[in-house]
């Protein structure tokens, strides 16, 4: 099944470049993750336990501990995402919201927000890897006269997402 996706990308970057020599194309536009970055198999309870680790160095957050700070991030995120379903409004469950609820629920002050969304984009620094073929690829385009557009569908804030893509990608 492994070979399934791997022969599944193949097919897709033969595509794309395939694509890249039609003169109508001047528009290259990119998923962020599980193309242009991947993750490590690492599980979201894992990451939101290195997320409470980290949150916990702080001394204001010192007291709380690691099982209810993840307990805390999923009941929030339940929430989040079951709010934005109910209301049937467009968009997606940004981090900082998610943050919010978890911090509330820990009884923490909200002013501790950027601890825990500072610990959040560590965290993803450190289980993320780049796709350095894309990357390369990426950078014919862009030299072609290509305009190349990173997309994401995650509640990462924009500057949280390119200091992610920054640190992950080098780019």
């Amino acid at each position: 099944q492994a070979n399934d996706g791997l022969r599944s990308t193949m097919s897709r970057s033969k595509i794309a470049r395939g694509l890249c020599f039609d003169p109508r194309v001047r528009l290259i536009i990119v998923d962020i993750f599980d193309t242009l970055i991947f993750r490590r198999a690492i599980c979201e309870r894992r990451r939101h336990n290195m997320v409470a680790q980290i949150a916990i160095t702080d001394p204001r957050v010192s007291h709380c501990r690691p099982e209810a700070i993840c307990r805390a991030r999923k009941v929030a995120q339940d929430i989040a995402y079951r709010e934005l379903e109910i209301s049937q409004r467009r968009g997606e469950v940004r981090l900082e919201d998610v943050i919010r609820l978890q911090i509330a629920l820990l009884g923490l002050p909200e002013g501790l927000s950027p601890i825990f969304l500072a610990a959040e984009v560590a965290v993803e620094k450190r289980v993320l890897l780049p796709n350095a073929a894309l990357i390369c690829q990426i950078g014919v385009w862009r030299r072609s006269g290509f305009r190349v557009v990173g997309l994401s569908d995650t509640g990462l804030s924009r500057s949280d997402l390119l200091s992610v893509i920054d640190d992950v990608a080098g780019h």
